[in-house]
């Protein structure tokens, strides 16, 4: 009989006793505290203690196990050999648990790879029409589809930032919207023109040049003419605009 279950990754770290002992002092006793062998009739483990010459007294103690002994505990027994009497007895066990006791339990467990291989193969999941009715089957696929979304999200959110930043114009940059405000903040006006000035250079649309300039001079020629005459109109015109300007400061000058 198997004090722990098979295929459970259960291991036995240690034994712990409690028991009260009632003997004259005088008398010799022996108690032990054993666990057989799973797979013999031998003691896997076996602790003694002597009271030969001792007063009765009340014992308590643990007792840590090897690890390599853990899994193979048959059944305990606490016993006493000689004069005296038992009471108050209490054996328990300090238990552990080995998540790669099974290594399909865990992908980081040594000798994932190989048990998952031997898994498939064992289930028919290798053909070309696997048994998708297997719970662990179905939990993989699902697994690996949710691994596969995490990473088509990340990369999909990547793309739209990128693609956001370059599909900002320069309209959408000194868009009329707000502009006003930020005139008006010097510490604005400066973010505005570093942000002007980081679009580029503006070329021109043209550019011109001319060669081989030659000047040309116009000559006024007025042919026909034998002599030109005053025109006694306009200078009577001016004599009278300059009695009128005399009369006036005449007045200021009185």
């Amino acid at each position: 009989m198997e004090l722990l279950p098979k295929n459970s990754g259960l291991t036995v770290e240690g034994v712990f006793h409690r028991y009260t002992i009632t003997k004259d002092q005088a008398a010799d006793a022996t108690v032990s505290i054993t666990n057989k062998h799973i797979k013999s009739n031998n003691n896997i483990y076996e602790y003694v203690d002597v009271w030969d010459n001792l007063p009765g007294n009340t014992k308590v103690k643990f007792d840590p196990t090897p690890s390599l002994l853990g899994n193979l505990f048959g059944p305990g027994a606490i016993t006493l050999d000689g004069n005296g009497e038992l009471s108050n007895v209490h054996v328990s066990y300090q238990y552990r648990y080995d998540t790669c006791y099974n290594p399909l339990n865990d992908p980081t467990c040594p000798g994932f790879d190989e048990a998952f291989l031997q898994y498939m193969l064992n289930n028919n999941l290798l053909n070309a029409s696997p048994n998708i009715t297997d719970p662990l089957y179905d939990e993989i696929i699902q697994y690996q589809l949710e691994q596969q979304a995490e990473v088509d999200e990340i990369e999909a959110a990547n793309v739209e930032a990128e693609e956001t930043v370059e599909d900002q114009s320069f309209e959408d940059k000194f868009s009329v919207s707000g502009t006003a405000q930020q005139l008006t903040d010097p510490i604005k006006q400066q973010s505005l023109m570093q942000e002007l000035m980081g679009v580029g250079s503006l070329d021109e649309y043209s550019q011109i040049s001319i060669i081989d300039v030659v000047t040309i001079t116009d000559v006024v020629e007025i042919k026909d003419v034998a002599e030109i005459k005053d025109n006694y109109r306009a200078l009577r015109n001016l004599a009278q605009d300059k009695t009128h300007r005399r009369m006036v400061r005449l007045q200021y000058e009185e």
